[in-house]
């Protein structure tokens, strides 16, 4: 539990980094070399900062705690002969190189590196080409597969992407009608789709031969979509860069249980347990989600996001009823229910009908005054499980 100090001590350190931070913007707003250097002001520590920022990360912090636990106040030692000395020197180099170059970018380095000769112009010309040109696939382009494209584009990668069904692409996405050719031309391909028969094993052998060599492999989606020996074997081979797994076809069932795999071991692959979901963050979030979802169910019979019944959403219609109508999924029991609205000469405002399973789920709104008759003769529809006057 942080006292009263290490409080006051974490929000004057969260503020005075704010306000550097919102100093720091106007002032790189002036142009190029403001926003690079600083306006060539800065002194020289400070633009070394900017350069080795990696070396004083969240990384690096959990590095120096754990030397600690293991190695009580002598691992202060191990921190000392080897970072520091390390990032000193990074520092003073980086300091002096950056306002002395006058190089911006990796690419502009290119002619610092090989000259404005034909070698510099061919070095620069490939590293832009390869931070251009790198391709990111897409296998599922819902809710996930769309934010992960944004970000790929922010990070300056080409996106395509493989759905069964026609998506309206985000940004500068593009849609590939054939799995196959996606995957002869990907870079990298990340797979973002449900568990459903139609995906199991998504990508077996003959998936994972079709893709580009030297490509890299991402299934952070559900474990039965990948087969993990032809995927093994191509890690082996170098066939395949590398790849990272995060979900598994047999998983242990509790911590006792050891995790048998036949990735375990290869040097160019990443495994991780899918735990996401499990954060005191994530955790925090789900609540809240649930009980929206409660909410709005109790409110207007949106069944959006459930994973055992029929998803429905339909917009209120102001002035009428609101009447739900749970029932078994057999033929007819619509037109039962239609004919009664007929029957009573009751008008039907909208109407909305899903099914999930053996279960079927229908909304419909109506005028006001007809809805006791309505509900009292939607209880004798053949197959009915519940029905109600929801508002």
């Amino acid at each position: 539990k942080l006292s009263l100090t290490d409080q006051l001590i974490v929000v004057g350190y969260l503020a005075a980094i704010m306000g550097i931070g919102l100093a720091m913007k106007r002032r790189a707003a002036k142009g190029m070399s403001s926003y690079f250097l600083g306006g060539r002001r800065l002194p020289w520590w400070a633009l070394a900062m900017s350069g080795s920022s990696s070396y004083f990360d969240i990384t690096g912090t959990m590095w120096i705690v754990s030397t600690f636990i293991v190695l009580g106040l002598k691992g202060m030692w191990v921190h000392w002969l080897w970072g520091f000395p390390i990032t000193a020197f990074y520092l003073a180099f980086m300091g002096k190189w950056i306002r002395r170059s006058g190089v911006l970018t990796g690419a502009e380095w290119m002619y610092t590196r090989f000259g404005r000769a034909r070698a510099g112009d061919t070095a620069r010309l490939s590293y832009t080409l390869f931070a251009i040109l790198t391709i990111t696939a897409l296998l599922g382009y819902g809710a996930i597969g769309t934010q992960l494209s944004v970000l790929a584009e922010g990070l300056g990668m080409q996106v395509v992407f493989y759905d069964v069904v026609t998506k309206l692409a985000l940004g500068n996405a593009r849609q590939i009608a054939d799995l196959n050719e996606l995957l002869a031309q990907s870079d990298v391909v990340s797979l973002h789709v449900p568990e459903l028969p139609s995906t199991q094993w998504m990508v077996g052998a003959a998936q994972i031969a079709a893709m580009k060599p030297g490509s890299v492999l991402i299934n952070a989606s559900r474990g039965s979509v990948v087969e993990i020996e032809p995927l093994a074997e191509a890690l082996k081979t170098k066939k395949l860069l590398g790849a990272a797994i995060d979900v598994f076809p047999t998983e242990p069932s509790s911590n006792k249980e050891k995790f048998e795999s036949p990735l375990r071991g290869l040097d160019n692959v990443i495994l991780t347990p899918h735990v996401g979901g499990s954060t005191m963050e994530a955790q925090e979030n789900i609540g809240i989600e649930v009980a929206e979802k409660l909410v709005k169910y109790s409110d207007n019979g949106t069944s959006t996001s459930s994973v055992n019944f029929p998803e429905v959403a339909l917009p209120a219609h102001p002035g009428k009823h609101r009447l739900l109508h749970i029932h078994r999924n057999v033929p007819g029991v619509l037109q039962q229910i239609n004919t009664v609205f007929g029957a009573n000469h009751i008008n039907i405002a909208s109407q909305y009908l899903q099914t999930h399973g053996d279960i079927g789920y229908v909304v419909i709104d109506i005028d006001a005054a007809h809805s006791d008759v309505a509900l009292a003769s939607l209880h004798d529809v053949t197959g009915t499980i519940r029905s109600r006057v929801l508002f």
